[in-house]
């Protein structure tokens, strides 16, 4: 399974295998809308990469305390910057 897939192939693979936006690019690449070169990174690496990185359960038991209530005080969206500078800096749930 590759990681990178063209606009066609990211077309070809579905939303599933790509996201919205990854096949949403490339379909106005195939109807010939004028679409920068690039390419789409598949969810499976995606998947990968959190598995790899022990990130999943993190983002999972934190996912599960969030609520409207609490979405904008200070720790939850100070824990929502500490998970994105993991998933960045790939760094280990520690």
């Amino acid at each position: 399974m590759k990681y990178f897939l063209t606009w066609e192939e990211a077309f070809k693979s579905g939303v599933s295998l790509v996201g919205g936006k990854g096949w949403n690019l490339g379909r106005l690449d195939r109807y010939g809308f004028s679409i920068p070169k690039g390419v789409v990174l598949t969810a499976l690496a995606y998947d990968e990469y959190m598995k790899h990185n022990q990130l999943e359960e993190l983002i999972s038991s934190f996912a599960s305390s969030i609520t409207l209530k609490n979405l904008d005080k200070t720790d939850v969206k100070n824990r929502l910057a500490q998970i994105r500078e993991k998933i960045m800096r790939r760094i280990p749930n520690s």
